[in-house]
């Protein structure tokens, strides 16, 4: 099984970050898919904590998919599940057919 998981108001979430610990720990082959460009530009904010976040999980970097403000769901055609907190990405997955199925997480 293949998953993914969004950064930002995501992953971000303690209860996010156990639940997708949870799953590596189970064996799961846990991902993170962030709209945010690999390469930021100068004077902006870094993905340093992206990086931070995905060490403390035990995801490698080449585990890390950066989508550059593309839609995610273009990058998760292998993926089984993905959650995110933007509605939009979801209903995109279901748009392009995609077999992954998206959770999505209300940050309310």
């Amino acid at each position: 099984m293949k998953i993914s998981f969004d950064y930002d108001s995501t992953l971000t979430k303690p209860n996010i970050f156990q639940l997708a610990k949870s799953m590596i720990n189970l064996g799961i082959d846990v991902w993170i898919c962030t709209s945010r460009p690999e390469i930021v530009p100068h004077n902006h904010w870094n993905n340093d904590e992206v990086y931070e976040t995905a060490s403390k999980l035990g995801i490698p970097k080449e585990k890390i998919i950066f989508t550059g403000y593309q839609d995610k769901a273009f990058f998760l055609d292998d993926f089984n599940f993905h959650y995110d907190d933007d509605n939009d990405e979801i209903d995109m997955l279901k748009t392009i057919n995609s077999k992954c199925i998206g959770i999505w997480l209300n940050s309310k």
